[in-house]
């Protein structure tokens, strides 16, 4: 059996070749691209930063994932990741899934990718743009992930506002949740 610290330093060793092919690579992976994958056979330089952009974020992504299979085999970091992810001091009364502690985190995960969305997009670049078409799949997928934050906080403003423990901070949590 394959352990995970083995699996997660092949991946970030894997992430950092990587990285260094792109780099050195790069000018004959965007021609490379300019042949086979453009529509008009051109790659302006616009598009040249949302490749870079989306290397680097998937490449980022891939050697955090490796730092956290090896984290993973110490017993005591995993305990407090399963404490800060897994309970919610908060609310601990309460049995539900969608906890405040919960929906803090689902909604800011929902707004980095919107983020990272709107970062990518470029009006001027054809690379992309069968993502941002008129009713597309991010044009689409935008309202959508807005509406489940909104239900999220809809459902945990409440469980904050009813427990007592929380009085003091009722207003503050409330204001950072929204």
């Amino acid at each position: 059996m394959i352990s995970r610290r083995f699996i997660g330093s092949s991946l970030i060793v894997l992430a950092s070749a990587s990285l260094a092919i792109f780099l050195i690579y790069q000018p004959q992976i965007i021609r490379f691209l300019e042949m086979f994958v453009s529509a008009d056979g051109e790659i302006r330089p616009d598009g040249v930063r949302q490749i870079n952009y989306l290397v680097l974020l998937l490449l980022t992504l891939v050697g955090i994932l490796g730092a956290m299979l090896i984290k993973s085999e110490d017993d005591p970091w995993r305990s407090r990741v399963k404490q800060t992810f897994l309970s919610d001091p908060f609310c601990y009364a309460y049995q539900t899934w969608f906890t405040p502690k919960y929906v803090l985190f689902t909604s800011t995960l929902i707004g980095l990718f919107l983020i990272i969305h709107i970062r990518l997009y470029d009006p001027a670049s054809r690379l992309f743009a069968i993502l941002y078409l008129e009713d597309g799949i991010f044009e689409s997928l935008t309202p959508i992930l807005m509406l489940v934050s909104m239900i999220l906080l809809a459902l945990s403003v409440p469980i904050l506002w009813r427990d007592s423990e929380l009085r003091k901070y009722r207003n503050l949590l409330s204001a950072i949740y929204i």
